[in-house]
């Protein structure tokens, strides 16, 4: 006979409580044994299973009013000026990626490293570097010791399948842990190989920056926090020379209309218009290369234009701290390099400022270079419904390239040892 949840319910569970209930009667509960504490300060107490009900009513108490505080108008909070400005922070992301980029910063794009840049690869490196690489993928992947609960997985390629619940480790510790690990493997290199390092660079963590420019007679403030930033005591090299640079002119911009290339900015009240690049403007620290996680779940093209407007945000800087608040003509360049480590790979950023004129798309324009996609390794995500074979997470296709490559943006600018 098959047990179906009706035969359960009324042949079994039902005579099996009436059964319980004959042996085992409801007694209800005595409470004449008092505590004699309670007696003797005279407390009555009550038969919580007397279910009378009462026709007491409840008489309204008069409460002293209280004066309950306003917040007053915005223009008496800190920080609030009459002129709106265009805000630009980690969240914002282009609806046109790098073209949108280069309006912003009248930069022209690159593929590629700059030639001094690329011609320092493989130059420095650590006897059991690849080893070292994998043991660091792995501990970001597999060997932290967090047991989060993850977001329920969905594969295009399968959408019918349910996916139990995982617990791991998620998915921005895991890139902060892949971030600083290689930024550290990268700077003992470095030091080891290049003693001039050690008291010329340091490096600083999550130093904030806040910049601002006009563009196209508004105008625009830019602030973020990256992850690490690798200062040294002297300026930056230009990524090119003059020939270049005056070259430039003769290039123009790609078009975006009817698109605005302010489309994608908040409007706010709330703002100072200072320039930090996240330590004292009194010291003798210049910028070198800034480091961030990306953690969202953007296309590389929306992360490069945001890498190339902190790469504008640093540079302007500077070159305030540098030769004044009212500088339009620039002495020489400013130069910055970025790094944005993905889940698997990283991508570079290297800028040059040579003209804080923003005012129009013609004259000199600045210079960015795009390293784009160099993916670290290759993780393909588990997919039961294919076999006993692919029930776990697979980890392929291991490329030490990007990692050379960010020793060689480390070591540029170093003085001669």
């Amino acid at each position: 006979m098959r047990l179906t949840p009706p035969l359960l319910k009324h042949q079994i569970v039902r005579p099996f409580k009436r059964a319980w209930a004959a042996k085992y009667p409801y007694k209800v509960a005595d409470n004449k044994g008092l505590p004699k504490a309670l007696v003797l300060k005279g407390i009555e107490i009550k038969d919580p299973y007397n279910n009378e009900r009462t026709s007491e009513k409840l008489e309204p108490v008069a409460v002293p009013a209280t004066v309950v505080p306003t917040k007053g108008p915005e223009e008496d909070l800190p920080g609030y000026n009459t002129k709106p400005v265009m805000e630009f922070t980690d969240t914002t992301r282009f609806i046109e990626g790098i073209r949108q980029a280069q309006h912003l910063t009248k930069s022209i794009v690159y593929n590629g490293m700059p030639e001094g840049v690329s011609s320092l690869m493989d130059r420095v490196e650590h006897s059991n570097q690849n080893k070292l690489l994998k043991r660091i993928i792995l501990q970001s992947q597999k060997w932290d010791p967090a047991k989060d609960k993850l977001p329920r997985r969905i594969d295009k390629s399968c959408i019918k399948w349910n996916f139990q619940r995982e617990y791991g480790i998620p998915r921005s510790r895991s890139i902060h842990i892949l971030n600083t690990n290689l930024v550290r493997l990268a700077n003992i290199i470095v030091n080891g190989h290049c003693p001039a390092a050690i008291t010329d660079r340091q490096l600083h963590v999550k130093p904030a920056f806040d910049s601002h420019y006009t563009f196209m007679g508004e105008e625009i403030v830019l602030k973020g926090t990256p992850n690490f930033l690798l200062t040294g005591s002297y300026p930056l090299p230009p990524f090119s020379d003059e020939s270049t640079v005056s070259s430039t002119t003769e290039e123009i911009l790609p078009n975006m209309f009817p698109i605005l290339p302010t489309i994608d900015f908040k409007s706010t009240h709330f703002y100072n218009l200072t320039n930090s690049v996240g330590f004292l403007s009194n010291t003798d620290r210049h910028p070198h290369t800034f480091v961030t996680s990306s953690c969202d779940f953007w296309k590389d093209d929306f992360r490069q234009a945001r890498s190339v407007m902190f790469c504008l945000a640093y540079t302007i800087a500077e070159a305030r701290l540098r030769f004044g608040e009212d500088v339009q003509t620039l002495p020489e360049p400013i130069c910055i390099q970025s790094v944005s480590v993905g889940e698997t790979g990283i991508n570079f950023v290297f800028f040059q400022l040579n003209t804080l004129d923003f005012s129009s798309e013609s004259g000199v324009k600045n210079q960015a270079w795009l390293d784009t996609g160099n993916n670290l390794y290759t993780k393909i995500m588990s997919q039961p419904w294919n076999g006993s074979d692919f029930t776990k997470h697979r980890y392929t296709d291991f490329i030490e390239t990007p990692f050379s490559k960010l020793l060689a943006a480390m070591q540029y600018g170093l003085p001669p040892s």
